[in-house]
C-alpha cells in the first residue's frame, strides 16, 4: 500500500497527538507491525513488537523528559 504525502502527514499528526496525550501504547498498537525492527542511535537492534514495546515503555516512563514533535523528513 502506497500512501500519499498528505496521508503520511495525517498519520504523523495522529501519532504526535497520541504521544503528546501520553497514549504511546495506543500509537504503538495502531502503527507498529508485529515484525518491526528498531535500531537505536547507538546501533542496538530490537526485533519484534513485544520487545520493542518494552523498550518504548521504559523510554517513555523512565527517560523522556519532554516530547515536542516528530517530523516527516523524507
Amino acid at each position: 500500500m502506497t500512501l500519499t504525502l498528505e496521508e503520511l502527514q495525517e498519520k504523523l499528526a495522529d501519532i504526535n497527538q497520541l504521544v503528546a496525550n501520553l497514549q504511546t501504547s495506543a500509537a504503538f498498537e495502531k502503527y507498529y507491525a508485529d515484525d518491526i525492527v528498531m535500531i537505536e542511535g547507538d546501533g542496538t537492534v530490537t526485533t519484534g513488537k513485544n520487545a520493542c514495546r518494552r523498550g518504548r515503555e521504559f523510554f517513555f516512563k523512565e527517560m523522556l523528559i519532554e516530547f515536542r514533535e516528530s517530523k516527516l523528513i523524507s
